[in-house]
């Protein structure tokens, strides 16, 4: 994907490298001209602070406006840009029924080029108008209302630990495994991948695994893009079945000690894994296809929308369970904790005192105990669980009565 948007990026830099700063260092006029594997490597020097997806979406927004561009028939240069010329390439877009958040995401990609290439034969803050910008703007508002995907529930989970334990082909193990421990450790997936190690710990019938990650999705500065944040997961999980114990074992056997990237995508045609990271798409394509094989054991208890489930449900399926928690109270900072949605100030406190979590996971634990003995049910609807807590609250009232009189 990065080396497809650099592609892109330097096609479109290189038309005429005259319009902009990175252009004229890359085609230098005074001095000898660079070979390609320079070139090459300037650009990715250049965009080395952007991530890949922030790359690819760009870079694609940026193409499609030159092809639009010399399909308009317009004279000179696409980055000599002027404001009719990119009125009109909006128009062309509208026309062309583009979607509605194309034409914001050519504005985008358009400052994201100033603020690495530097267009030296325009002016963003004269050439992007109040008609363009509110062109824009109205065309994003027919954008559909973001629907986010249902947390896994926890029977589901139980029953994919469960699945795990009958496995026996470790790809499978590994793939589940994954999927498991972004519920366990409320984890995007893309944060899973860039777990550097991990550490279980059994005492009695209860596991803990513990790991460290490099950075995170919202990790943007260079300092934090280079330290270690700790993630924590019950191993032996919503079931009370060692489900850890069995995934690390297969990882180990299938990927080695020290994968990378941690798991690669895997390719059914040839039976091999790859050398690239399993997408969270193809991740999301898994979670569906195991919770369609134990549905069939819920089915009469809890139905649930597969269609609805990607890898983002198993993040919020552990933060929904403590939120419906009404005996074991979690506070909102809590909650914010075990999302690893941590206040700038608190970061290193919790980098270096990976303590912290133990007492939040000591509440997770809980949980889990009740929802084994069947005194929580956190698949509940809202008004089952407003309903149970308040015959609970009743009934503890007239105990309290009855000791008083």
């Amino acid at each position: 994907m990065r080396d497809a948007s650099i592609s892109k990026l330097k096609k479109i830099i290189l038309l005429e490298p005259a319009t902009t700063r990175l252009g004229e260092l890359l085609v230098p006029v005074s001095t000898r001209p660079l070979s390609e594997v320079e070139i090459r490597r300037s650009l990715e020097q250049a965009f080395s602070k952007k991530s890949s997806n922030t790359l690819y979406k760009r870079a694609c927004a940026l193409s499609r406006y030159v092809e639009g561009f010399l399909l308009l028939n317009h004279r000179g240069s696409p980055l000599r840009l002027k404001e009719f010329d990119i009125y009109s390439y909006l128009g062309h877009l509208e026309n062309e029924r583009a979607g509605a958040t194309a034409a914001s995401s050519f504005i985008e990609a358009l400052r994201f080029l100033d603020s690495v290439a530097v267009l030296t034969c325009a002016d963003l803050g004269r050439v992007l108008s109040p008609r363009i910008t509110g062109f824009a703007h109205q065309q994003f508002l027919r954008k559909a209302p973001l629907k986010q995907k249902d947390p896994v529930p926890c029977l589901v989970i139980a029953e994919l630990e469960k699945l795990l334990l009958r496995q026996e082909d470790k790809v499978q193990i590994c793939i589940l495994g994954q999927l498991l421990w972004c519920f366990h450790a409320a984890s995007r997936w893309s944060d899973a991948l860039r777990l550097q190690s991990l550490k279980l710990e059994k005492v009695k019938d209860v596991a803990l695994v513990t790991g460290e990650a490099l950075g995170s999705k919202t990790s943007m500065t260079k300092e934090t893009q280079t330290r270690l944040l700790p993630y924590v997961a019950i191993g032996t999980g919503v079931s009370g079945l060692l489900w850890a114990e069995k995934w690390l074992d297969a990882r180990v056997a299938e990927l080695g000690r020290e994968p990378d990237p941690f798991l690669p995508s895997f390719s059914c045609r040839t039976g091999r894994w790859a050398l690239t990271p399993m997408s969270s798409s193809e991740a999301g394509g898994y979670l569906q296809d195991f919770v369609e094989e134990v549905k069939a054991l819920m089915e009469p208890f809890l139905k649930v929308d597969i269609k609805n489930l990607g890898t983002h449900s198993l993040k919020t399926g552990l933060l929904t369970m403590a939120a419906r928690s009404t005996s074991i109270k979690f506070s909102m900072s809590e909650r914010r904790t075990l999302g690893h949605h941590i206040k700038p100030g608190d970061r290193s406190v919790l980098t270096y005192s990976r303590e912290a979590y133990t007492s939040l996971y000591a509440k997770i634990l809980a949980c889990f105990r009740e929802i084994q003995l069947g005194t929580f049910r956190p698949d509940s609807t809202a008004l089952e669980i407003i309903d149970a807590a308040d015959t609970m609250t009743s009934g503890l009232s007239v105990q309290q009565e009855n000791i008083h009189l």
